[in-house]
């Protein structure tokens, strides 16, 4: 049998592998979709293979376009399909709710924007919007189909039903196709053509159907949706909705697709009064608050209502974010300066990139005084939004320590007049023990002003104590797993205002776990390593570094080990991960040179003072004493290099340092005669 196309976003690629991993080898086809514009769009991709497929449903899946655009009629075409998700749960109301907003939200937005693009993209942007709108159009049905698809987790154990689905080439009782929504025939009809493409034919089979029953009222808001659907006879939809409104004034559907009509045409007040109509019948109408408070907050002074009704949407889980943009807008015009600011702050965290948000939040700043804080986010406004940057912005928004030369170290000799410079951001992962903890020691002592992170909240806070009683450079910290991927890539947001540029990244949070050969090793070993030293790792850089590239300075130190230079007898995965550390390092750098960001490495050897051995050992202290006939590195020497790559003049970047103790020529090679003839001084210690 050949293999079963598993569907999905190219996001979720890590996802599909796992999933096809517990399956039998061959049993699954990875089929991967791109969200770029001129990707191929996975019905596409599917209409070359017949017979059964399985879609990995996610999120990413939900609000890739690529993924979605074309795939209803696939749905009702006859073929076996089969849904393996787990964050996503469409027999729920608030999340079909959000995917209908989103979609629907997108394609206004993107409307709106239109006359933005250059006339050598308008043919590409109207592609895309057409895409866009026929996905905001068809994505209840969607739903709706997917919704009475087969399904499992794929986070269940065993996937049974899937594996069942898979032995019986998609025939498995419940598999088949979804009944279509319409029972009716001819509207299926209707609706198929439509999706194909065979716009006039589809709107001819709808007339006969209205044809044959007159009196139907849902055969005739039908036709008058795909009327406006097509978007070829607005008058004839116009006319089409108003005589069926005529007949059955209090029509939910009828007075919502009224609305829009009167919306697109720029007939306000008609919008409004056709969604008033539909208020008063049900409050419940999919998108009818939300369209009513969005339609008062950008067309009257009536803004307690307006607040009201978006803040009603938003309790449904019915708001985007330019949505929730425009409440806060709401607040601000009611001079409710708070309930804006919550607002704002709700914006970035669904949406980091946001600069409207970034704007707005520095404007009320600035209002309070807060002149610190409004220059932040004002700067980064700027940088996501070059717009923003008028002259009397600048003027407005400048910190009094604002300079426009590239960050110099702390500790370097300052040119005249620039002794007042801020010292740099250091954000350190991994600092609550070992060579994370001593580099920021080491740190602070220069001057620096250094962020922790760890996961465990009492050794960070202990940690930052003893760092602040030194009274030399500032400390903050914040609780943070590198392998939490949603945690990871919010750290910026969840820092304190006035934290959050960084300068300097070191990537030292890693773990060594399990010494096993390769055919006896533990998988979650192996797991808990690649989660930490790789994606953990990745995590980090990918939110931290798209900052340094706007202003276009910074500097990544990541803490790799000579176990990515050569491996070892049962270092295997460990040494696997630090190879890739490596091959990441160069890599960094090539793609951050021309942004005048630095990239290098620090490779330790065998180092004490951390909890390495420890942790290898599963906490077995007597296994770990591995350093007691010779002496290793410390971490402070380790802290010490560190804190002289970071040392050198801008112009110099130290792209890898490898460091070894007197006793160790390689990872198997140790002198172990004995610690005394090399043990550090006291006038030595760091």
């Amino acid at each position: 049998m050949p293999a079963l196309p598993l569907a999905h976003s190219a996001e979720d690629a890590d996802l599909a592998h796992a999933v096809a991993n517990r399956l039998p080898v061959g049993t699954l086809a990875l089929c991967g979709v791109d969200r770029a514009h001129a990707a191929t769009e996975l019905a596409g991709q599917l209409a070359t293979v017949p017979g059964p497929v399985i879609l990995l449903l996610t999120p990413r899946f939900l609000r890739n376009p690529n993924c979605l655009s074309g795939l209803l009629p696939l749905l009702r075409g006859g073929r076996p399909f089969f849904v393996c998700t787990d964050e996503v749960d469409l027999t729920q109301r608030p999340q079909r709710q959000q995917y209908l907003s989103h979609w629907q939200e997108r394609y206004i937005d993107l409307r709106r924007g239109l006359d933005t693009e250059t006339e050598a993209d308008q043919q590409a942007f109207q592609q895309y919007l057409e895409k866009v709108r026929e996905i905001s159009i068809a994505i209840g049905d969607l739903l709706a189909e997917l919704t009475e698809l087969p399904s499992t987790r794929y986070n269940d154990s065993s996937l049974e039903s899937l594996r069942a689905f898979v032995a019986s080439d998609g025939t498995t009782p419940g598999s088949g196709p979804a009944v279509p929504a319409t029972a009716d025939a001819q509207l299926a009809a209707a609706w198929e053509l439509y999706d194909d493409g065979e716009f006039a034919k589809a709107l001819d089979t709808l007339s006969a159907a209205t044809a044959l029953d007159s009196e139907d009222t849902s055969v005739r808001y039908q036709y008058a949706l795909m009327l406006a659907m097509t978007g070829n006879a607005p008058g004839q939809a116009r006319s089409e909705i108003d005589e069926l409104l005529d007949d059955d004034p209090y029509h939910p559907d009828g007075l919502y697709l009224s609305g829009e009509l009167h919306a697109a045409s720029g007939d306000v007040a008609a919008a409004r009064n056709d969604w008033e109509r539909l208020y008063e019948i049900t409050t419940d109408y999919p998108q009818l608050a939300h369209r009513l408070g969005r339609l008062l907050a950008d067309h009257s002074d009536e803004l307690e209502q307006a607040a009201e009704l978006l803040q009603e949407a938003d309790q449904r889980e019915e708001l985007s974010v330019t949505s929730r943009f425009a409440l806060a807008k709401v607040f601000l015009r009611s001079d409710r300066s708070d309930a804006a600011r919550e607002q704002l702050l709700s914006c970035l965290a669904d949406d980091s990139a946001f600069a409207p948000a970034y704007y707005e939040l520095a404007t009320l700043a600035y209002a309070d005084g807060r002149r610190e804080e409004a220059a932040e986010h004002y700067q980064r406004a700027a940088r996501l939004e070059p717009a923003y940057a008028t002259p009397a912005n600048v003027a407005a928004f400048a910190a009094p320590t604002a300079t426009t030369r590239p960050p110099l170290p702390a500790t370097a000799p300052q040119p005249s007049g620039e002794e007042d410079l801020p010292a740099l951001t250091v954000l350190i992962t991994g600092a609550t023990s070992g060579i994370g903890r001593a580099t920021a020691a080491r740190l602070v002592r220069a001057g620096y002003r250094v962020i922790l992170t760890g996961r465990r909240a009492d050794r960070l806070q202990a940690s930052v104590a003893s760092l602040r009683a030194l009274n030399l450079g500032e400390v903050t910290e914040l609780e943070l797993d590198v392998t939490d991927r949603r945690a990871s890539a919010q750290l910026l947001d969840r820092l304190p205002v006035g934290w959050r540029s960084i300068d300097v990244l070191i990537n030292n949070a890693g773990k060594a776990k399990g010494f096993d050969p390769i055919h006896e090793g533990q998988l979650d070993h192996w797991d808990e390593m690649i989660d930490v030293n790789l994606r953990g790792l990745l995590y980090i850089t990918r939110a931290v570094t798209p900052h340094m590239v706007r202003r276009g300075s910074g500097m990544v130190i990541n803490v790799a080990s000579t176990a990515g230079k050569e491996v070892y007898p049962n270092g295997n995965v460990y040494c696997a991960t630090k190879h890739a550390v490596d091959a990441l390092t160069y890599a960094m750098r090539l793609d951050l040179v021309k942004h005048g960001i630095r990239v290098g490495q620090i490779c330790p050897a065998h180092v004490e003072e951390t909890e390495f051995a420890v942790v290898r050992f599963d906490g077995d202290r007597e296994r770990a004493k591995i350093y007691e006939d010779f002496q290793p590195l410390r971490s402070s020497d380790v802290a010490e290099a560190i804190y002289f790559m970071l040392s050198q003049p801008p112009h110099v970047n130290i792209m890898d340092m490898v460091l070894q103790g007197t006793q160790q020529a390689s990872s198997t090679v140790v002198d172990r005669s004995g610690r005394e003839r090399f043990a550090p001084t006291q006038t030595s210690a760091k």
